[in-house]
């Protein structure tokens, strides 16, 4: 077998079981964080993170307005900003303060994308990335 078709039959194959979707990010911000009893609860509005010829070189575009409840598991990996390329695991707590205005490292606001992992079938949330912006 010729080097690039082994290349394309294992591309094939891992998208097919599942694992390149489940390493994939989707850009989101956070519109509700609440907890009344047992797990957090999210509500996300999905987005999309461009290059532009703008301020900062980044803009976010809103597409499509619909928002989405998602629950967070319980080993959720929440991962924020300590500077403009480390990061620090944190809680369901520390971020939802850090929306707050809470300072962790590397400020953001309750506007701010974060970068979400998703496990689609039980609608829950398995991983969360802060993205980096530039300070305005």
């Amino acid at each position: 077998m010729r080097p690039h078709r082994i290349l394309v039959t294992l591309l094939f194959t891992l998208s097919a079981t599942g694992f390149a979707a489940q390493k994939k990010f989707q850009p989101a911000i956070i519109r509700e964080m609440t907890q009344v009893s047992g797990p957090w609860q999210i509500v996300l509005d999905f987005v999309e993170i461009r290059d532009c010829n703008c301020a900062g070189g980044i803009e976010v575009v809103n597409k499509n307005g619909k928002l989405r409840t998602f629950t967070l598991d319980k080993k959720v990996k929440i991962r924020l900003l300590k500077d403009a390329s480390e990061y620090a695991d944190a809680t369901p707590e520390q971020l939802a303060a850090g929306r707050d205005g809470r300072n962790f490292g590397w400020p953001f606001s309750a506007d701010t994308p974060f970068e979400f992992r998703f496990d689609a079938a039980q609608k829950q949330v398995t991983e969360i990335r802060q993205v980096y912006f530039p300070h305005k």
